[in-house]
């Protein structure tokens, strides 16, 4: 899974060098990210696919549904204390099955929990720094989706990994990022070679590529 997505973002960052003003919009990054990602995870294997029961929809009795496992827009199951919006901008859900293989999942007459309330594997959140913003508002929004990540991992993952990738792409500008960046650590990195399973945040630009740590 990891090294899929890895190979995915990858895509994104160069699509998105090639031309950053392609991308007005927060939204166009995550259509085009989802994309990528579908076609990455478009194998028979990587498909969540089940059998409907009696107990479920008529119309849908004895029928296997299957659908890919990536996915916009995901709810991510905030507790009503959380502080942060319910959805995540792209997950990578779990591909649940019962031990005997046969994907038996009774379906609800309306939203069901294995569509709706899967546990989330991998999760993305995007942000897009535009021609007159400012940087740091931006990158502060990108430390609150790490808090996000944390919250759905102390809270609903507890034991099991999460793979949680906080990207802030930034549009061409004549300051220099690495300065505005003084009071952090980071990393300047050629790839994504370094990626692994827990929260990852990324600043993209037209030429650089930073991996942001914890304040000193």
């Amino acid at each position: 899974m990891l090294a899929k997505i890895k190979c995915a973002i990858e895509e994104m960052i160069e699509a998105f060098r090639e031309n950053p003003f392609e991308f007005l919009y927060e939204s166009d990054v995550r259509a085009c990210l989802s994309c990528i990602l579908h076609k990455k995870f478009s194998s028979e294997d990587d498909q969540i696919s089940m059998k409907t029961t009696e107990s479920g929809p008529k119309f849908l009795f004895g029928k296997f549904v299957s659908f890919s496992p990536v996915k916009t827009e995901y709810p991510s199951k905030k507790s009503k204390l959380s502080l942060f919006k319910k959805n995540f901008d792209i997950v990578v859900i779990d591909r649940w099955k019962i031990d005997d293989n046969t994907h038996l999942i009774k379906l609800a007459e309306k939203k069901n929990e294995f569509f709706w309330n899967r546990k989330i594997k991998a999760a993305i959140e995007i942000k897009l720094c535009q021609l007159g913003d400012t940087f740091l508002d931006k990158f502060n929004e990108m430390g609150k989706d790490t808090c996000k990540f944390r919250e759905y991992r102390d809270t609903i993952l507890k034991n099991e990994s999460l793979i949680g990738l906080a990207l802030l792409f930034v549009q061409p500008r004549k300051e220099d990022i690495k300065k505005m960046l003084s009071g952090y650590h980071w990393k300047l990195r050629k790839s994504l070679d370094f990626l692994k399973e827990g929260i990852t945040s990324l600043v993209i630009t037209e030429s650089e590529l930073l991996e942001v740590l914890d304040k000193p």
